[in-house]
């Protein structure tokens, strides 16, 4: 507290501290009403006078002299102002004063521990107690409680030092055996990705143990030396796999040269588009970089867009063909219809007329609607037939029960087939042959219903494995492509943790007063080092934009 003092008073107190800071001893040559500093008083308890007041410098440090009461009231330390000069400061007065800090800090070494400021605070008052002039006799008891809690501090600091040794020594026996499981793990594998993350984990083991020093800087080098070592596999690896890429570029590109001339000569669409495809498809199964692969699939796209060029050429000659065998085939079913139409009793003939009619349309080559056409045109009579046959029903149901018999052992041959093949062309157009068979042949009402149901649902089965079919290819591409992206990340993040680490490098480097040959050697293989690894985090953060956006497009 500021104490409430007259100009003469504190006229006084400058005077009787000599014109001195009562803390520092910092001189004020004139005394003077705006002099930096302030009047305090010693004791709140006391009246605000000239005994209880000293003049301090406002810039000094007065925590370490003030002391706070148990009710809060702040006191300062007399003992601690050398340059106050204050009258009848007795020895008792001085003992009373550093006893209570005395008995504080010998309290305070049976349970802190921040050895250091116990040391410095025994040490700092004892050098006082021996500094001052009372008789030895007078200040050996607290000159004992000091040395005793001098004995404590040291001896609970010894205490915990060999505790912490031992924890040391404990937590070192188990993060060794972690850390070399990872080492050999890391060594072995051939799946760099996983001994990678293997010894990251063995990282995050060490850093989170307490260890002393040397074991710290082993286990540290051991591990950084590992990675090292995978690091440089890994690049032999990626430098095998960039030689195997080129090898079966170079193989490749020959083989769709071969591939697209002979397509461009080909006259049999189907069969040049078939080679194509079988090349492309061993092109997926081949290592190769993505430009490579894209050069090698652009050439068969052209190809492709040449052969279908030349079929629709070639389309325009089959109109005109498609037209005359539609005249000549529609001449065929009129008969066909004109004859089953005017049965009356030869049923099993009429149905075979209009049978064979059906397969001279399968015969030729027509336009799908000139087909529906006539095909519609065979079931008319076909029900017209089988409406005069019902007339007969021994023979009708007879031959009905042989026609769901034969059809059901197709429906479930179809079913079973359903299961063994992933064709769903060839699946649909088998369940399609049979639906025609169950609307033309002779069946009960129930038959039919029941055979059009169990196709229907046959239909829904090849649409839902269809479904099913390219949803799963979709999954795992996707899953592929974020396997990808999650390697590129972490790639990315070791590049950057590589290039800090090559920067830091540098800078010491460059840092150094005296160069010569071999430092600026060394700067140049930093530089060049951080040089390539900026392309190779800029090259890879590209390639991670191109695959997020494939996968964002197959989502």
């Amino acid at each position: 507290m500021i104490a409430e003092l007259s100009t003469e008073q504190k006229r006084s107190i400058w005077e009787r501290q000599n014109g001195m800071c009562a803390l520092t001893g910092k001189k004020f040559e004139t005394f003077d009403e705006t002099l930096e500093a302030d009047y305090l008083l010693i004791s709140p308890d006391s009246p605000h006078e000239i005994d209880n007041s000293v003049l301090v410098i406002k810039s000094g440090e007065l925590s370490p002299v003030k002391r706070t009461s148990p009710d809060g009231k702040v006191f300062l330390r007399k003992y601690l102002l050398p340059y106050s000069n204050l009258p009848n400061y007795t020895n008792e007065e001085f003992l009373s004063e550093i006893g209570i800090d005395v008995n504080s800090v010998a309290e305070l070494s049976k349970t802190n521990k921040n050895w250091k400021d116990l040391k410095n605070s025994i040490r700092e008052l004892t050098q006082l107690l021996n500094n001052h002039p009372a008789p030895p006799e007078e200040k050996k008891e607290l000159t004992d409680k000091l040395n005793s809690a001098l004995e404590t501090v040291i001896s609970r600091n010894k205490e915990e030092l060999e505790k912490t040794k031992a924890e040391q020594s404990e937590s070192y026996e188990k993060i060794k055996v972690v850390v070399a499981d990872a080492i050999q793990f890391a060594s072995e594998t051939d799946n760099f990705k996983l001994g990678r993350e293997k010894l990251i984990a063995a990282q995050n083991e060490y850093r989170k143990a307490t260890l002393a020093r040397e074991h710290a800087e082993e286990l540290l080098q051991k591990l950084n030396n590992a990675i090292e070592e995978l690091n440089k596999r890994s690049i032999e690896e990626r430098e095998n796999y960039e030689m195997e890429c080129s090898e079966n570029f170079h193989l490749l590109k020959a083989k769709v040269e071969t591939t697209v001339e002979k397509a461009n000569k080909a006259t049999h669409f189907k069969t040049a588009r078939q080679s194509l495809i079988d090349l492309q498809t061993e092109i997926k199964d081949k290592k190769l970089k993505r430009n490579q692969r894209e050069e090698l699939y652009r050439v068969i796209r052209e190809c492709f867009d040449g052969v279908n060029q030349r079929q629709q050429q070639e389309r325009q000659v089959t109109d005109a063909e498609y037209d005359e065998n539609y005249t000549k085939i529609k001449k065929v079913v009129d008969e066909a219809v004109s004859f089953a139409a005017n049965v009356t009793d030869n049923f099993k003939e009429a149905k075979e007329t209009l049978i064979a009619a059906q397969a001279a349309i399968k015969a030729v080559s027509l336009r799908r609607s000139q087909k529906d056409e006539l095909f519609a045109d065979i079931r008319r009579i076909f029900e017209i037939v089988n409406e005069r046959q019902s007339a007969d029903k021994e023979v009708y149901d007879k031959e009905a029960d042989e026609n769901y018999s034969k059809l059901s052992a197709k429906v479930e041959e179809a079913f079973v087939y359903l299961n063994n093949t992933s064709d769903f062309r060839l699946l649909r157009e088998n369940i399609i042959g049979i639906q025609s068979e169950v609307r033309i042949l002779k069946l009960k009402r129930d038959q039919r219903r029941e055979l059009l149901d169990k196709i229907q649902s046959a239909f829904a089965i090849i649409d839902k494995l269809k479904n099913d079919y390219f949803e799963k290819r979709k999954q795992e591409r996707t899953v592929k492509l974020n396997e990808i992206l999650n390697n590129l990340q972490m790639k990315v993040e070791r590049l950057e943790e590589s290039l800090a680490a090559d920067k830091s490098s540098l800078e010491s480097l460059q840092n150094t007063e005296e160069k010569n040959d071999e430092i600026n050697e060394k700067i140049q293989q930093i530089e060049a080092r951080i040089k390539e690894k900026l392309e190779k985090i800029e090259e890879t953060k590209k390639r991670f934009e191109e695959i997020e956006k494939e996968r964002d497009e197959i989502k």
